[in-house]
């Protein structure tokens, strides 16, 4: 075993040694375009400016439509929806309107005609929707202050 012996300071001479540590950081700040952030050095802490996604979007391509209307479809019992009451066709990524709670995959649709689909299964509230904020929510710290920016900061940063 090793002996250390730690050296005590008065504290005018502490915070003298401390200060005179941190003056030798480089306090010069500028700002840079993100996408050459890469391998700087952050002089502030960074916060998202807005949620990503900044809505309710959908997950996968398919229809949106109210869960309660696909209650009691099954295998043996399937459920009709016809387009414009029941449901709003829907690609990866679109808006969900608020009239709706739920996204059903195209995979799991049988179209009867260019109006109405049949369902084989009930769907859940949120399924398949991606809530405002699942990535990035406004206000969050995406990267602390003298954080060096690595390629997955820069994505993070352009997201929020």
């Amino acid at each position: 075993m090793q002996n250390v012996y730690l050296s005590n300071f008065e504290l005018d001479e502490a915070l003298k040694i401390y200060m005179d540590k941190l003056g030798a950081l480089n306090n010069e700040t500028e700002i840079v375009d993100t996408w050459d952030a890469r391998g700087r050095v952050t002089a502030n802490a960074v916060f998202a400016v807005l949620s990503s996604p900044h809505y309710n979007s959908s997950a996968m391509d398919g229809i949106a439509c109210k869960s309660e209307k696909t209650f009691g479809a099954s295998e043996r019992n399937h459920v009709v929806l016809t387009e414009g009451t029941d449901y709003m066709v829907v690609d990866t990524g679109d808006p969900i309107l608020r009239d709706f709670d739920c996204v059903i995959m195209v995979e799991d649709l049988i179209n009867i005609n260019e109006k109405q689909v049949e369902i084989y299964q009930s769907a859940v509230p949120w399924q398949n929707i991606r809530p405002l904020g699942e990535d990035i929510v406004e206000n969050q710290l995406i990267v602390p202050s003298r954080h060096q920016i690595r390629p997955v900061d820069i994505g993070a940063l352009i997201a929020g």
